[in-house]
């Protein structure tokens, strides 16, 4: 997904979202690099809000990092034009 597919306060969310249960779920850059098959770079990436993965891929992250069913779904309707906020607010983990 490139940077102008989502606006920056989207990547930023799903950076701060993936910062956050890996943080709480004591798992490191490399461990969810490993478990999702791609580089730590990647991880990085994310996390700093400069890109997002593809949308198959938020599912293995969101697996890897065991995010709960309504964080998922809340996020998928962020990643679905049809269900985009007129404003977003941000996600709101557990």
């Amino acid at each position: 997904m490139s940077k102008k597919a989502y606006p920056k306060d989207y990547r930023t969310a799903f950076g701060n979202l993936i910062k956050h249960y890996r943080h709480k779920n004591g798992i490191t850059q490399k461990a969810l690099a490993a478990a999702c098959n791609i580089s730590r770079r990647q991880i990085i990436r994310w996390q700093n809000g400069q890109s997002m993965p593809p949308v198959d891929m938020v599912t293995e992250v969101f697996i890897a990092l065991d995010i709960p069913i309504r964080v998922r779904l809340e996020f998928r309707a962020i990643l679905d034009p049809r269900f985009r906020p007129q404003k977003f607010t941000g996600l709101h983990p557990d």
